[in-house]
């Protein structure tokens, strides 16, 4: 893949001016990539609450980590490991009681109609609300696999997990939400879930 090994290069290339120094590398870096990081951060926290605080430790991280990037990867890949390390670091230090998530991930599709948005917004909620009591690694591999629509073997990659491991983690975190959902016609609308007793 030349394309692939081309970008890995103009990565390092980019990893070491930044370490070195240069102001405008790091600011290139940070503004190729905040979006990214803000993403892969959102679709884990399910919710902008933390988000800024996370951002800025996500980029402090990558910045104090980038004398250790080696171009194995994609800058991205390595970037995304990271926010998820950082993702799950807030979600550990959350006080177990605080409340359900208000702002919630939802898919931006114009040909839903404001009902239908609203509906899905709520279902959102129910969701996080949900993976708010699963373990942190669970609910982070659910969000990058389920919620983000990413393979299981970049999950795995950006987790620093075995495919099989990471399979496991979304497969339990499914059971939950499925089982809640059962329960749930709010989000059982969402999801492809059966009713109890159908095929």
């Amino acid at each position: 893949m030349p394309d692939r090994t081309a970008a890995r290069l103009a990565d390092s290339a980019l990893a070491r001016r930044c370490v070195a120094g240069d102001e405008l590398a790091q600011r290139a870096l940070f503004d190729a990539h905040r979006a990214r990081v803000h993403h892969v951060l959102f679709r884990v926290l399910g919710s902008n609450r933390d988000i800024e605080d996370a951002i800025q430790d996500a980029f402090i991280d990558i910045f104090r980590s980038l004398s250790g990037y080696r171009g194995e990867a994609l800058l991205a890949t390595w970037i995304d490991r990271i926010c998820v390390r950082v993702a799950l670091r807030t979600l550990r230090s959350r006080p177990r009681d605080r409340m359900p998530l208000l702002e919630i991930v939802v898919a931006d599709d114009p040909a839903r109609g404001p009902d239908r948005r609203t509906e899905a917004r709520e279902a959102a909620r129910r969701l996080y609300a949900i993976l708010d009591h699963v373990d942190p690694t669970h609910r982070a591999a659910f969000a990058l696999h389920v919620v983000d629509g990413r393979p299981l073997r970049e999950v795995a990659a950006v987790m620093g997990a075995s495919v099989i491991a990471t399979k496991l983690r979304v497969w339990r975190t499914r059971r939950r939400v499925e089982q809640a959902a059962m329960r749930d016609p709010v989000l059982r609308s969402f999801l492809d879930v059966e009713e109890e007793g159908g095929g």
